[in-house]
């Protein structure tokens, strides 16, 4: 299995194999943590070319073995589900040692954004009737994914996303509706990559049971699903709702009494009690995704706002210009490379079994936990605590077009690996960072090349007032999320509601968290 290696030259190379795809990369589409995603024009040995997006791990990351199997199995799993609203896998293949995953090309922004956009223009949420119609194509699409026949073994996929959020959702200029990031879902395959009992999702949108048992099944996707139309027409934080049930039914009561709040103006009564099906504490008492479906669609037709299409016709394309500016100087591969071998059923099989999938995502989330206990493991990610410890379900910080990597919670059951011994670290005072007019000449400076990073960073961010979201280049994450980086000069994006700020700082190997100031238009990191 090799790669022709990339080609830094502005035209493509002249390449042809029996055997091979020959790949042009164009532009970067998006770029996180762990991996980037490349738009590209995909010519097979028959003359096809097709445009894809195709996803890479950095440097060290992709040659890693594990981190490959992982690639893999994503890919077997998403592509087992054929449905209009999940973004299509069309292969995998080898790019210079690295696995690539070929993928459908969705030309559109993610839920967030459109969120941050509305709430932007309009200090509010999106309009309901296009926050249901979303919402219903997601609803089919964890439908399909749950109860979609394999073409391999004739079962039910039983595939459980763990991770819908507004980040996971696309919406294309042409008003399709896209569900994405299948890197943490679970399903019955064949799969390559060990498994591990940990815990992945973003903490707001998990059901208690997720949080109480680590049992995510098809009614935590439903209640996720729930949190997130929460979110869209509201355009404020869906706070996690205490894994109490006591303290949970007052939660999910201020919840949907501030759905009702809205419905006064949208001239409707059952929003607020629809959304109670979709988030109720017992899993057997939630829709099925397909019933969530079949409720959204009657309420898209009757809540107030525009055609989803048109909509997205009118809105979609500004903000694809917006992130391509951003995008424009971003390290990305160039020229061509030619691929010698594609994985098929040829290759060899993986062992079978029907334990559980844990996809990409379980790789990322092993690498931050292995870090954190040698560094500071109380600071990586929030973890998800026993019930015990909840009152009233505390407050957070407020809602992220590149997903966000999903929160890692290691079982309380399972031994830590013996961390290093290793001295404290020197005592750090923030150091607060020049106004955005000082920084301008930084920004055109790029991100370090991921293949020649060793060392990554998790930052937590923070703000004051809590709301906002935070763009890092091609990253782009919301207030309370993390954010990896590697150690490096940086330049932050902070947009809040009425204010802005942009700073360039130095991130260490000793950095944890940084925060953006209202007053004085600042951020300090610690």
């Amino acid at each position: 299995m090799h790669g022709v290696p990339f080609s830094k030259g502005a035209g493509a190379q002249q390449m042809s194999s029996e055997s091979g795809r020959h790949i042009r990369f164009l532009r970067p589409l998006g770029r996180g943590g762990f991996g980037a995603v490349h738009l590209a024009d995909v010519t097979t040995s028959d003359g096809l070319v097709q445009r894809m997006a195709i996803k890479l791990l950095h440097g060290e990351l992709g040659l890693d073995r594990e981190m490959q199997a992982r690639a893999r199995d994503e890919a077997r799993l998403l592509a087992q589900v054929n449905h209009d609203n999940v973004v299509k896998v069309f292969g995998l293949t080898e790019i210079d040692g690295r696995v690539a995953v070929l993928m459908e090309f969705v030309e559109g922004v993610d839920c967030a954004t459109l969120l941050l956009h509305a709430r932007k223009h309009s200090g509010a949420g999106m309009a309901p009737r296009i926050a249901a119609r979303i919402c219903e194509c997601a609803a089919s699409a964890l439908h399909a994914a749950w109860a979609g026949v394999s073409p391999q073994s004739d079962k039910p996929l039983h595939i459980v996303h763990r991770d819908i959020k507004p980040t996971n959702i696309l919406l294309s200029r042409r008003g399709a509706v896209k569900v994405m990031d299948f890197g943490v879902a679970r399903g019955e395959i064949e799969r390559e990559a060990e498994t591990a009992a940990y815990s992945f999702g973003t903490r707001r949108y998990m059901a208690p049971e997720r949080i109480l048992d680590r049992t995510a099944g098809h009614p935590s996707d439903v209640y996720a699903l729930g949190a997130t139309f929460f979110e869209l027409v509201t355009g404020t934080r869906f706070e996690t709702l205490a894994p109490r049930e006591d303290a949970f039914a007052r939660g999910l009561a201020q919840r949907i009494e501030e759905i009702r709040d809205l419905e006064e103006s949208w001239g409707t009564q059952f929003v607020g009690s629809g959304l109670g099906k979709l988030l109720a504490w017992h899993p057997e008492d939630r829709l099925t995704a397909a019933e969530a479906e079949s409720m959204f669609g009657s309420w898209g037709d009757a809540l107030p706002g525009p055609e989803l299409r048109r909509f997205a016709q009118e809105t979609v394309p500004g903000l694809l210009e917006h992130r391509e500016k951003s995008l424009g100087d971003d390290t990305a591969p160039s020229g061509s490379i030619l691929t010698h071998h594609s994985f098929s059923e040829a290759d060899p099989a993986p062992s079978r079994s029907s334990a559980v999938f844990r996809g990409l995502g379980l790789a990322l989330g092993l690498l931050g936990v292995f870090w954190g206990l040698q560094q500071r493991q109380g600071d990586l990610e929030e973890k998800v605590a026993p019930a015990s410890v909840f009152e009233e379900a505390a407050p957070m910080e407020p809602p992220n077009p590149e997903p966000s990597a999903p929160e890692v919670t290691a079982p309380a059951t399972d031994p830590a690996p013996p961390a290093k011994t290793r001295s404290p670290p020197p005592a750090r005072t923030p150091r607060v960072a020049p106004a955005a007019k000082e920084v301008e000449a930084a920004i055109a400076d790029p991100l370090p090349s991921p293949a020649n990073v060793l060392e990554w960073v998790s930052l937590k961010i923070l703000a004051d007032p809590r709301e906002g979201r935070v763009e890092v280049k091609s990253q782009g994450v919301e207030v309370g999320e993390r954010i990896t980086l590697p150690v490096g000069a940086h330049t932050f994006r902070y947009t809040g509601d009425g204010w802005n700020v942009m700073c360039r700082v130095l991130v260490t190997a000793t950095s944890r968290r940084i925060k953006f100031l209202k007053d004085g238009g600042s951020c300090e990191l610690y």
